[in-house]
């Protein structure tokens, strides 16, 4: 986690970056100036990652938009977003549906 937030405080401009590590279950990703929207179906099947809230339609039933300077760890029972820089724990996620 901690090379995550290294990366999301050193890169300048505009980007999402989403990383698979082979091994793991869970998939990272980092945003700054661009839309990331994390989708979950209902019975937690399956999570879709996408750049608009639009193309979730039909496929998940939540979803939790990113903000800048945010960091997720997404596996499928739980997502954890940590604030960039305090490396804190971001309690209220911005949720819609």
């Amino acid at each position: 986690m901690e090379g995550l937030r290294n990366i999301a405080n050193t890169i300048k401009g505009m980007y999402v970056a989403v990383f698979l590590i082979e091994g793991c279950s869970e998939f990272y990703a980092i945003k700054h100036g661009q839309p990331l929207v994390i989708g979950i179906r209902k019975d937690q099947t399956c999570i879709y990652v996408s750049s608009d809230l639009p193309s979730l339609y039909g496929f998940a039933e939540q979803a939790i938009v990113l903000d800048d300077n945010q960091v997720a760890v997404v596996g499928l029972n739980e997502i954890l977003v940590i604030n960039a820089e305090s490396g804190e724990i971001v309690e209220e996620l911005s949720q819609v549906w």
